[in-house]
């Protein structure tokens, strides 16, 4: 059995050797990246942080036995959660934090909102 030196056993070999390794550098890249993103999401969300690299590779014979070996990725970081408030309908189809359908004890006071502020 012949050894190859310029054989392409494994997967992570034929990752490595494409662009000269640049490809592979760019994923690592990514892959910290994608740590990092989870880490933050999670410190600021908490949760359950999701990330994900999807590799693709495309293969192409031609005519004179050539195969091109072309590797493109896509990264999805964690999302952050949809800003969201409750507000109302006013009768006059304006939205208010106040709920038209509550009385409060003090009026023109919300003390059910830290930091809200009505505008002036």
């Amino acid at each position: 059995m012949s050894q190859d030196a310029y054989g392409v056993r494994r997967l992570e070999h034929l990752i490595q050797v494409l662009a000269q390794g640049q490809f592979a550098q760019e994923l690592e890249d990514e892959l910290h990246g994608i740590v990092a993103a989870l880490e933050t999401h999670f410190q600021t969300y908490g949760g359950t942080p999701e990330g994900e690299i999807a590799l693709k590779l495309k293969f192409r014979r031609d005519e004179r036995a050539k195969i091109t070996v072309a590797g493109t990725y896509a990264v999805k970081l964690p999302k952050s959660p949809a800003a969201e408030e409750i507000l109302f309908a006013t009768q006059d189809n304006r939205l208010t934090a106040k709920n038209p359908n509550a009385d409060t004890m003090l009026p023109g006071v919300d003390l059910g909102r830290v930091g809200w502020r009505p505008p002036s």
